[in-house]
Order: structure tokens, then sequence, then C-alpha cells
């Protein structure tokens, strides 16, 4: 009787997929990179991450205006809004002070106006109220400006000290005068000034408020001193829903209330507080503001301030940061997101971008030093920035190929090197050895690009082990693989077949494709992608995967 022996032969490893398709955890500037979460980047620039987990290139930004507000090609120090009352538009106001007689001009995307300044060496602050433009100018005399019938009237305003000339009487004021002080806010129907000059004595901690309804009449006894009396001062006032912000250095208080009978201080915060004005930047949902101590911090009126700057706090901890610099630092909301500008200690322009719908941090390699909301004649808000070197403004988050600069009478372009790194994906165990196979990636684009796709093994990024080029086709109306595209209509595409189209919507203006990178080859225990993007094209991976075999590890 014969004996069939049947041997059974091991069975092949599977292969195994990794997708990643969520990228939303951003920057996370941590040195232990295995302590990143699965969705974020130990390094990336200029990109933004999708709401919906895609990594895209930044948006560019354009040259805004006519180049040189002032006529000899210095760069704007403050940049400000100033609404006609008469015909309901907007001006860009640009203010730079020279020690001698400060600059003015206003412009509305064209040419600019000359504004002339009666005399004062720095116009530091502005705020709006009765149809006029108010502007402190340090520790002299304030200033307005308006604009009869949407024209320029050419002059500045000087608004005579209120020192020894206050108008207590509520009945009989007349108007016509100002405190001398280095903040101005209009706020709850009055006009604040805030770290005042009355006479002989200078009052770093001092607010004044107007008569209500009224910016230029004043009342000697209408005025709160804040903080402890511990050496600190006022550096900003900012209008937050039902109360004043007065930020000082070390701390933060809020005064509520609505008349001059019931005003009183709270104090918001005794640990953190701000440099500068330009630390500060009010939006609907809250004010963000950059502390010298910890970085970026968020209050929405409900208890202390809250620290969003965790995930970039490594870079501040280790000496990246310029701390001379602090006061020149620029936060501000930039459609929806918030834009923080710090110079760095190696003189690099960095702004960090935070998305708060996402949770996300990321990094641009360019710096503002200004910025203004702009209501166009088209009612559209515009985002314009000064920045350091350039005599022009320039418009954010515009949607061409390249950056442009307005530092010539001919504006400037620039090309934008972006990328992103992974973190190290290791399929859940980072000591098991893995042989890796073609990855799939989806891509996005409206134009034919390259993305190059580095590879990285085993914990080491000094030098990637091989790089892969995804070809992005970017318009594929004729070759593209569309479900159910056989309706016997003339458009039908024969030859897209299998093997010799992509996969992808079929839409001019989002083309998703599924490209199948090269062979990876090689194996190790976790490997790690650098994505750099073309240059002059926006491009966008929204998602990959890896593909590996399981190997025996050794005992």
């Amino acid at each position: 009787m014969a004996i069939d022996v049947r041997r059974g032969g091991a069975r092949p490893p599977q292969l195994r997929l990794d997708p990643q398709v969520d990228f939303t955890g951003g920057l996370n500037a941590i040195e232990d990179r295995f302590q990143l979460a699965p969705n974020e980047s130990p390094d990336c620039l200029n990109v933004d991450i999708h709401r919906r987990g895609g990594v895209q290139r930044r948006r560019s930004v354009r040259s805004w205006g006519t180049y040189d507000p002032f006529g000899d090609a210095t760069v704007p120090a403050e940049l400000f809004e100033h609404r006609d009352q008469i015909n309901d538009s907007a001006k860009v106001v640009a203010t730079r002070g020279d020690g001698v007689n400060a600059l003015m001009a206003v412009g509305v995307g064209a040419g600019w106006t000359a504004v002339t300044n009666t005399g004062q060496d720095e116009i530091y602050d502005h705020a709006m109220m009765n149809g006029k433009s108010w502007f402190a100018c340090k520790l002299q005399a304030t200033q307005s400006w308006e604009t009869p019938s949407g024209v320029p009237d050419g002059a500045t305003a000087v608004i005579p000290d209120s020192a020894g000339a206050y108008q207590n009487d509520y009945a009989t004021a007349a108007g016509n005068i100002f405190p001398h002080c280095q903040f101005v806010e209009s706020h709850g129907g009055f006009m604040w000034a805030a770290w005042t000059d009355e006479g002989a004595i200078t009052h770093p901690t001092r607010v004044r408020f107007s008569h209500p309804g009224y910016a230029d009449r004043w009342s000697e006894d209408d005025w709160i001193d804040v903080g402890d009396e511990d050496g600190d001062q006022i550096v900003a006032i900012k209008s937050f829903r039902d109360h004043l912000l007065v930020f000082m250095h070390r701390s933060v208080h809020a005064v509520f209330g609505y008349d001059r009978q019931n005003f009183q201080v709270v104090k918001v915060s005794s640990s953190v507080g701000a440099e500068s004005k330009k630390n500060i930047s009010v939006t609907p949902q809250g004010v963000w503001f950059f502390s010298p101590d910890r970085g970026v911090y968020f209050y929405n009126g409900d208890g202390e301030p809250q620290w969003a700057f965790e995930k970039i706090w490594p870079l501040m901890d280790n000496g990246s940061f310029n701390e001379a610099s602090f006061d020149d630092v620029v936060v501000a909301s930039v459609s929806g997101k918030i834009w923080v500008s710090v110079p760095q200690d190696d003189g690099t322009d960095v702004t960090f971008v935070f998305d708060p719908a996402v949770g996300a941090w990321v990094r641009y390699g360019l710096a503002i030093t200004g910025h203004v909301e702009f209501q166009n004649s088209s009612g559209l808000v515009e985002h314009l920035a000064s920045t350091a070197g350039n005599a022009g403004l320039i418009k954010l988050d515009s949607g061409t190929a390249s950056d442009s600069f307005n530092d010539a009478a001919s504006p400037a372009e620039v090309v934008i090197d972006s990328y992103y790194v992974t973190r190290w994906m290791d399929g859940g165990s980072p000591f098991l050895p893995k042989r890796y196979k073609k990855p799939e990636f989806i891509v996005s684009g409206v134009s034919t690009h390259i993305i190059q796709a580095h590879i990285y093994f085993d914990y080491s990024d000094a030098t990637a082990a091989k790089t892969l080029q995804l070809n992005v086709v970017g318009d594929l109306a004729s070759t593209n693989l569309v479900w159910d595209d056989d309706d016997g209509s003339a458009d039908d595409n024969p030859s897209a077949q299998w093997d010799d189209g992509q996969w992808a919507v079929q839409s001019a203006a989002t083309q998703d494709e599924i490209v199948r990178g090269g062979t990876i080859g090689g194996s190790g225990r976790a490997v790690a992608i650098k994505f750099v993007g073309p240059s002059d094209v926006q491009w966008e991976i929204r998602g990959f995967t890896l593909k590996y075999l399981a190997k025996k590890p050794r005992s």
C-alpha cells in the first residue's frame, strides 16, 4: 500500500498596506521624532495642511499697488485702514517715522497720495471714530485726518493737548482736545488713550476715556490706572467684545463696563503679556498674541489665555528666535489663519502659520513687518503687508505660481521652494524588518509637474536611499479614466484604457491622480519620505500607501 505523503509548504508572507491620508497634525518641532503623532511632520516649508488631510504648497504673495508710498524707497513702519464715511470706501494708510517729520501716504491699489504730517516724529497707533482717523504720536500731539467727499484734504490736524485744558462739563464741552499718548482705541462708544503724557508727568500704566460719543472731548478725572505698580507698563490696548484689553509686558487686564460710573479693571493674566502692539491680533473668535516667555497664546474671554505654541516651542527653547527683536514679532489674522512672523537668530525670514480649524502649524520662508486688512472697492477683503527691504506692499494669500515683491519699479518674481517631511513610518512595529514594494500616491494639480519623493530608511535622514519621480499629468481631460464613461456620445475616449490613462476626476479644476511610484528597492524597519515640490507650480499630496512584506526577525 502506497503511502501518500503530503508536505505542506510554508505560507508566503502577505503584502501589507500602510495608508497615510491624514497630515492634519502639521509641524511639530519636538527633538525626539519618536514622539510625533501619526499625522505630524518634523519639518516642512512653504506648505499648507488641507482641512481634509492633504498637503499642498502655500499660496503666493503678490505686489500690491504702486511701488514706493513715500517717494524715497523706504519701508512703511505702520499700516492702517481708514474708512470714508461719505462714500463708504476704504483707504490704506502707510506711515513711517524718520526722527524729524513722520511721513504718511494713502492708497487704494493704484498710486499713493501724500498726506502732510504736521511736525510729529512718529505716527504710532490708529483708531477711527466720528468719521476721522486719530493717530497717536508717542508723546507728541495727537493728530486727526479725514477725507471729505472721499478726497484727501492734504494735511493732518494737530489736536491740542488736553492737559491743562480739560473740558469737565459734559454739557458745555466744545471738543478739539486730546491727550498726548502712545496708544488709542475706539471701544464701547468712547475713545481710549493709554500711556499718557500729562504735562510734566508721564503715566505708563494709565488709560483715559473720552466723553461718550466724542473722540476729542476729555474730562480731567476720567482715567484708570492698571497694573500692580511693579514697574511694568502698557504696550497696547485692544477692543474685544464687551471689554477693553490692556496689554503690559508681564500681564493682561480687561476693562469692563459701559459708562464712567461702573468701569472696572479685571486682571486676565499675571504671568503673560506682550512686547508691542504688533504682537497682538484680534479676531471674532478670540485674541492671539505673542508673549516673550513661551510664544503664542489665545484668549477668548473665558478665563486665562491658553498656550497655543506647544509644537513650535522647541525652536524657541533652543534659541532659534532672536529674543532681542521680540517687539518686532508680527501676529496677523489672514483668511482665518494666524500668521506669526518671528525674527530668527540666524537672520532668516520665517513665519509660522496656524490654522485653528485644523489645529496645525506650518512654516513659511518669508516674513512680514506689518499687516492691514483692507476692504477694496468691490467689497472684497484683501490682506496686505509690508516686508523688510521692500518699499511696496504685498497682497497675501494669492493664487499665482510665484511670489512677487515690490522692491523696485518692476516687481521681482521669486520662486517658492517647498517640501514636506513625513514622520518615520514603521507599520506599527519599529523593530520588525520589512521589504518595501511600489507605493502609490494620490496627487493633485492643474498643470504638468514632477514631485520628488526622497526615501530614507531606518531613522537616518542624512542621505536619501532613493528618489522617486512622481509625474503629475495635471490636464487629464483626454486621458483620464472615469467610471461609466461609455454613453455613446462623441466625447467618449476609446483610447482611455487601463495602462494608457489614470484614474481621476473629470474636472479641470480638481485633478486627483493615482500615481504608482517606482520600487523603493530596499529593506528596513522604518521609512520616511521628503516630498519636494516644483518651485513654480501649485502641487498637492493628498495621500499615499506604503506596501511591504514583513520579514522574519532574527533571534
